[in-house]
């Protein structure tokens, strides 16, 4: 390998560690936003299910009240 080539090679090796390193902190971050988004998913879906329940309670409490009155 040529003195030149050496040369090359030494200066881009902390550049491309560098890059690397940068990588594996995004794809650290894509992980964490995947997890959040299936937290946040979960969450949203509990939700709607307490908000029919909840119109469910809501319709029978109108039903009795309008048959006791």
């Amino acid at each position: 390998m040529s003195k030149n080539a050496k040369e090359v090679i030494k200066k881009t090796e902390p550049v491309n560690n560098s890059n690397e390193e940068k990588v594996t902190e995004l794809n650290n971050k894509i992980a964490q936003l995947e997890r959040t988004n299936r937290v946040l998913s979960q969450l949203s879906s509990d939700r709607n299910e307490r908000i029919s329940q909840l119109e469910i309670e809501v319709a029978t409490y109108k039903t009795i009240n309008g048959k006791t009155v």
